[in-house]
C-alpha cells in the first residue's frame, strides 16, 4: 500500500490594508520625543508652526509641522498645514 503524500499547507491569508493595497506605506509609529518636545507640545507647536507660516518663516513653519506629525503620525493639521506650505511655496516660485 502507497502511502499519500501530504498535501502542502497553504500559507495563512493576511489581509492587506487598503492603504497598502494603494501603493502606500503604512503610518510610521510615534516617536515620545523629538527635539525635546513631546505629544503634550503639540498644542503649542501647532501654533508656532502657524505663527511662522503666516509671518513667511516657512523653513520653521516646516520644521514644526514635521516635528508634530513625528510626534503624532498623521495629525491633520500638520498634515494640512504643509499642504498649504507646499502650494504657498508652489506659488512664490
Amino acid at each position: 500500500m502507497q502511502a499519500k503524500a501530504p498535501s502542502p499547507k497553504k500559507p495563512p491569508k493576511v489581509e492587506k490594508n487598503k492603504d497598502d493595497a494603494a501603493g502606500k506605506s503604512p503610518p510610521k509609529e510615534p516617536v515620545t520625543q523629538v527635539d525635546g518636545f513631546f505629544a503634550k507640545d503639540i498644542p503649542v507647536l501647532l501654533q508656532m508652526a502657524q505663527s511662522a507660516l503666516g509671518s513667511g518663516k516657512y523653513d520653521d513653519a516646516e520644521r514644526e509641522y514635521k516635528v508634530i506629525l513625528q510626534l503624532q503620525p498623521g495629525n491633520p493639521d500638520a498634515t494640512q498645514g504643509l499642504y498649504k506650505l507646499s502650494l504657498i511655496r508652489k506659488v512664490n516660485r
